[in-house]
């Protein structure tokens, strides 16, 4: 069989749905669509801080995030309250297809590696509950060079760990935008931002589901070797 390009996978929001925060964000007085917002102030500050030239672990600034927003509505703050809200992460779903993704490109000789913002151990976790793990060969966090993803260096990290690696996919422009500059090619999944930012160059794929990405790379790559 001809050796394929390793597929990278964003996990937190394009593999899996922060859906499953929602309803907790309600049942502690929160409005729902406090979920992007949470998400939001999350990432601004987690990349804010690597950019700087600190670092602190997804989970850390997201729990911190929910106790901000706590306070700004005078609820409950109190650790057991946060608590409740951030184990929702231990239990997000696969987006529809995801799995139909997969499947397809390990069917079609590729690889597939986790590159993603959240923890190694926390991923391994979400990937054996729903099952994806019998397709993913390995984990690549941040948290492996304290560096947070859109920067080149977590890029060229996964590449040096991955010899293979030939795409991203990820429903975040960023990553999309950060992947590529690093050299990768990107598959970028539109269901949820709907809006490409012009400042950005564009991805390689624009596809609305994962198992549409997943098909497009493989027949792009197919082509390719003919």
């Amino acid at each position: 069989m001809v050796d394929r390009p390793t597929v990278a996978f964003d996990m937190i929001g394009t593999t899996f749905s922060l859906e499953s925060l929602r309803p907790r964000l309600a049942s502690v007085g929160l409005p729902e669509a406090t979920l992007e917002t949470l998400f939001a102030q999350s990432l601004r500050d987690y990349f804010a801080l690597s950019h700087a030239g600190g670092y602190a672990p997804l989970k850390e600034v997201l729990t911190s995030s929910v106790r901000r927003l706590l306070e700004v509505h005078e609820l409950d703050a109190s650790g057991g309250t946060v608590g409740k809200v951030v184990a929702g992460l231990g239990e997000m779903d696969l987006v529809p297809g995801a799995e139909a993704g997969y499947r397809t490109l390990i069917d079609a000789g590729h690889s597939i590696v986790s590159l993603t913002n959240g923890g190694e151990e926390f991923t391994r976790g979400l990937l054996e509950r729903s099952g994806l793990d019998r397709y993913v060969s390995s984990v690549i966090s941040c948290d492996s060079i304290a560096v947070s993803k859109p920067h080149a260096r977590i890029y060229e990290h996964a590449r040096k760990q991955v010899p293979a690696l030939g795409w991203l996919v990820a429903s975040h422009a960023w990553d999309c935008m950060g992947a590529q500059r690093a050299g990768l090619r990107t598959a970028w999944i539109s269901s949820h931002e709907r809006h490409w930012p012009g400042y950005f160059d564009p991805p390689d794929l624009s596809e609305v589901s994962l198992e549409d990405a997943a098909t497009a790379i493989v027949d792009i790559e197919r082509q390719s070797e003919h």
